[in-house]
């Protein structure tokens, strides 16, 4: 089943609804998961493990979309938390840039921009042992580091040089 800028979700219990004052994400993958959720808003599944096979739009999801438009985002994740339902607030985009969450796990950085100024930027989508996946500088203007990615491939200082002076390459972003 395809996804589109839109999509809610590819479950009945995979997706996203909407509460009476603001959305939440659901993500049951068990049946204990789906019978908590159940629990929480008052709804009998007859097959649990059906359930988790229902479609985004079908009468489970109907279901679902009903129930969670009478209850309140912060009351009905903290008892869907209680109750082994995974369930996240879902953030607008503008509001990641007020997540207290984010900005103590370092997702989120400040950076000086030459041009525009103050900056906020994430870092990346996460951190390994072994693999860089953040960034470790903000986005440069157009040629402002060509000497340092030149380097960074190997290339020798004589033929940065070179470069500059052909106008092949340059350091200077205006």
């Amino acid at each position: 089943m395809k996804g589109g800028w839109d999509c809610l979700g590819f479950a009945a219990l995979r997706r996203n609804y909407r509460c009476a004052d603001d959305w939440i994400a659901i993500a049951c993958a068990s049946e204990a998961q789906a019978a908590g959720l159940a629990r929480v808003l008052g709804l009998e599944l007859a097959d649990l493990a059906m359930s988790l096979t229902e479609r985004r739009d079908g009468p489970l999801a109907q279901a679902l979309e009903a129930a969670f438009a009478r209850r309140d985002r912060a009351e009905v994740l903290a008892a869907l938390h209680d109750a082994g339902a995974p369930a996240a607030a879902v953030v607008r985009s503008l509001e990641v840039f007020e997540n207290d969450w984010l900005w103590a796990e370092g997702y989120l950085e400040r950076w000086e921009h030459p041009v525009r100024g103050p900056v906020i930027s994430a870092r990346g989508y996460g951190e390994f042992s072994r693999s860089a996946c953040a960034f470790d500088r903000p986005s440069p203007l157009l040629a402002q580091h060509s000497s340092a990615v030149l380097r960074d491939y190997g290339f020798s200082e004589n033929r940065i040089a070179d470069l500059i002076a052909c106008g092949a390459a340059t350091d200077d972003p205006g």
